[in-house]
């Protein structure tokens, strides 16, 4: 097993980690987000999975072993390990998915996992540098992407699909919309419902009209409706003549324009 340790000093880096991550074979992945809006880091290791490597794969009796016993292992390793982060009061979360994921924000908690678990890595996300992760903490409305959203939008304007967004401001956003071309704006698939659904007729049968209901239950409070648009002079101008109250609002900063200010 490969392993070489970080530097120890009293505040490693961000270009530490990157390195030790080179160094040990595991890829290095820029985040483009605060996770939890709160971590840097997202470390994924192998889940031993039991139900996964044995019901699903339908594994024979000797794999069934061998999960196991690798089950019971990794979770004893990283039972120590969680007691080691707890002792030097170090925040985490952990989330089991396919991969077992571990989010922080001291880089010490990797050069402990590399001594603790190495084999386990399958790789890491965190900011390209200093300035992303200033970036990502400044300002939760700035989202690090590589691309723009569909390569051509710079800022997602995001609404629930209230009673009153349907009423009020849809009729501004189509009124806006009229006023760009398509390469400047773009509506989510939620809003062309709500239009479509206002424009079917209604119905007084009850029978029918439940009918239609339990077939159509159109745009809920709760859905997510989306406007993009692709440069600051239009999201401003947006902002002007589209009245309510968004529920986020997102600007795009490319990777590409982190680097060059390296």
């Amino acid at each position: 097993m490969k392993w070489v340790s970080l530097t120890m000093k009293s505040l490693l880096t961000i270009n530490d980690v990157k390195l030790a991550a080179k160094a040990n074979d595991i890829d290095y992945k820029n985040s483009t987000k605060l996770y939890y809006k709160t971590f840097a880091f997202n470390l994924s290791m192998k889940h031993i999975n039991i139900w996964h490597h044995i019901y699903r794969d339908q594994a024979s009796e000797q794999d069934i072993q061998d999960t196991r016993q690798l089950h019971y292992q990794f979770n004893n390793i990283y039972n120590k390990f969680t007691r080691l982060l707890d002792s030097k009061n170090i925040e985490y979360r952990t989330r089991r998915e396919l991969n077992f994921n571990l989010y922080f924000n001291n880089p010490e908690v990797f050069e402990l996992a590399l001594k603790s678990f190495n084999e386990y890595i399958i790789e890491i996300f965190g900011p390209l540098h200093d300035n992303h992760l200033t970036t990502m903490k400044n300002s939760r409305k700035i989202v690090v992407r590589e691309n723009l959203w569909y390569k051509k939008y710079r800022f997602k304007i995001s609404y629930r699909g209230t009673t009153e967004f349907q009423e009020t401001v849809i009729p501004s956003i189509m009124e806006y919309k009229d006023s760009l071309s398509d390469n400047e704006i773009k509506l989510s698939s939620n809003i062309y419902r709500i239009l479509d659904n206002k424009m079917k007729p209604s119905y007084t049968t009850s029978t029918f009209t439940n009918f239609r209901r339990f077939h159509y239950r159109g745009v809920q409070p709760w859905h997510t409706c989306t406007v993009y648009l692709d440069n600051e002079e239009n999201y401003v101008m947006y902002k002007m003549m589209v009245p309510g109250e968004s529920d986020t609002e997102h600007e795009i900063l490319l990777l590409s324009e982190l680097e060059s200010d390296k």
